[in-house]
């Protein structure tokens, strides 16, 4: 039997793309399996970068980010097979970047990249990833330029969903657009119910509902943490009680129960405060997984790895 594992590539302190911030680099990367938190091999100290799970081929593919360091923007791409990460040389490559997107594209069996900022240029290149090389796209019709955006795979529908995100115009400005990708093309879908500009969400697929859950982001100085889903036509806001509390909550789907799991930023004052949380379809029921995530961090980016 295989066991699912959710990877969390190293992340760093809060910031949109600064090289500085008030967080500590945390100690090494982890996985989520049977509610403990296990650490990985260690990889470059890195925010803003990406990643996205291959079905087929079973890897993990990772581009991009920044290092906080020396706040280099990064054009590397790592794979991860469930053991180690492993660098890759690619003979084309998109120009490096972070606060892009990616995600898997069931009609094409590669992975998707979309969007993302070197600190100047608003990208909104699409790029597909086969396992060897990079290939830019060239779709008659896009959405503009922008970073902070989320993508995740549909695969009732066949189509990868991309939402929100932001901008420097010349300012920080988020945006309010949900767009889909069929494989060949984007389409931009034009919902009753809008659920705010905001960039820096939390975004997965829940196979039990057959839905796409959103939660949190920001928006200028508001910080969200409000839950959506969307049903492939429109969104919906649900009212819950109880929820995390940090509007950079990172989220991937768990196809274990069909339910999506949530890693949660610590206090700035509780480095080891970790919470992890799930989404049943109705409500986020907070877990208890013994280890877990130790040191602050936020940014971070989960993918599944069956």
């Amino acid at each position: 039997m295989s066991t699912t594992r959710f990877v969390i590539a190293t992340c760093l302190s809060v910031g949109i793309l600064a090289a500085a911030g008030t967080g500590q680099v945390v100690e090494r990367d982890r996985r989520y399996e049977r509610l403990a938190w296990r650490p990985l091999p260690e990889l470059s100290y890195r925010q803003g970068h990406a990643m996205a799970y291959d079905p087929v081929r079973k890897m993990v593919v990772m581009f991009g980010g920044f290092q906080f360091t020396n706040g280099q923007i990064l054009g590397d791409t790592w794979e991860w097979d469930g053991k180690e990460w492993r660098p890759m040389r690619p003979a084309h490559s998109p120009p490096a970047r972070a606060q892009h997107a990616m995600a898997y594209d069931p009609n094409t069996g590669r992975v998707l990249l979309f969007g993302g900022t070197d600190r100047t240029v608003n990208y909104g290149d699409t790029w597909c990833w086969d396992g060897q090389d990079w290939r830019l796209l060239q779709p008659a019709r896009s959405p503009s330029g922008r970073w902070a955006c989320r993508m995740v795979t549909d695969p009732v529908r066949k189509t990868i969903l991309l939402h929100g995100g932001a901008r420097f115009s010349p300012g920080i400005v988020s945006i309010d657009e949900t767009w889909e990708w069929n494989g060949n093309s984007w389409s931009q879908r034009f919902p009753k119910t809008a659920s705010g500009r905001r960039h820096n969400f939390g975004m997965a697929w829940h196979a039990k509902s057959g839905r796409i859950v959103l939660f949190g982001g920001k928006r200028d100085s508001l910080y969200y943490t409000d839950t959506w889903t969307w049903d492939g036509s429109d969104w919906r806001r649900h009212n819950v009680t109880e929820h995390p509390v940090h509007s950079g909550t990172t989220l991937a789907a768990d196809p274990i129960t069909g339910h999506v799991l949530g890693l949660e930023p610590p206090p700035p004052n509780q480095p080891d405060n970790h919470a992890t949380w799930r989404w049943d379809g109705t409500r986020w029921i907070r877990l208890k997984p013994n280890p877990r995530p130790r040191c602050h961090r936020n940014g971070h980016m989960s993918a599944l790895k069956a």
